[in-house]
């Protein structure tokens, strides 16, 4: 049972926003008692019937609901109604029409529904910087963007740029380096991570056969492990609690 503050209420004076901060007060903590089943249970959020206790000498005069605030007509209160949104699924392989007429914001959402493709050619490169007129104020961000989050590369984005933009390529591309230069630290350091986690897999699984079949156990086989990927030692290191000897360890 949630616990709904009482609400008295001063010359009427209330705007119905009040309310919608109350109840989502209200259903965020109901959601966010503890870290477990915190999405299911902003699916299967409790009702909330708000009840305002008034007791000033005027009658009331605050709308009951937040759609009689709306200045709108019937069709577009329908829309309202609920207080539901919309959602626009970008999908890659929409059509110039479908996306939308006008060419900077085609741009912008071809961008976007771009973003998850994994191979992305020239001249699909040069399909998304042709839409947006040069010189314009995104230009540098659909850039920065694409040398973000696509998987393509920089001599890829420049040969796109001579093609859209041949006078201006050298400047532009220079723009989007520190791009693909903060890219590379982050996947060095991921490599690295990986890398290191491996080594370290490795070690205690050499330790582990040391302890359990004997030193000579461990040099027999320690070239292997060592080049061994991460799923592989895993697997083995799991193994090991239930063999009986080395060589059922590595079957």
């Amino acid at each position: 049972m949630l616990k709904i503050p009482n609400l008295f209420l001063k010359r009427g004076q209330l705007a119905r926003r009040e309310f919608l901060g109350y109840q989502q007060r209200i259903w965020q903590r109901f959601a966010e008692q503890d870290g477990q089943g915190r999405a299911q249970r902003y699916r299967r959020l409790p009702p909330i019937i708000p009840l305002v206790l008034y007791h000033g000498q005027p009658e009331w005069s605050v709308p009951l609901s937040l759609l009689d605030c709306i200045d709108a007509d019937a069709e577009l209160l329908a829309v309202q109604r609920g207080f539901g949104y919309q959602v626009r699924h970008l999908r890659p392989e929409e059509s110039d029409a479908r996306l939308s007429s006008d060419p900077v914001l085609r741009a912008g959402l071809r961008a976007l529904a771009w973003a998850f493709v994994e191979h992305l050619d020239d001249a699909a490169v040069a399909r998304l910087l042709r839409d947006l007129p040069e010189g314009h104020p995104l230009e540098q961000a659909l850039l920065r963007y694409i040398a973000r989050v696509y998987p393509t590369t920089e001599p890829a984005v420049y040969r796109a740029l001579e093609i859209t933009r041949p006078e201006r390529a050298k400047e532009l591309i220079m723009t989007v380096a520190d791009e693909w230069v903060e890219r590379g630290k982050k996947e060095g350091r991921q490599e690295g991570r990986q890398e290191g986690r491996r080594e370290g897999e490795a070690t205690l699984l050499l330790r582990m056969i040391k302890h359990k079949f004997g030193p000579q156990a461990a040099a027999a086989h320690q070239g292997r492990i060592e080049q061994a990927d991460t799923e592989t030692l895993l697997a083995w290191s799991d193994r090991i609690l239930t063999a009986e000897t080395v060589e059922e360890l590595f079957r």
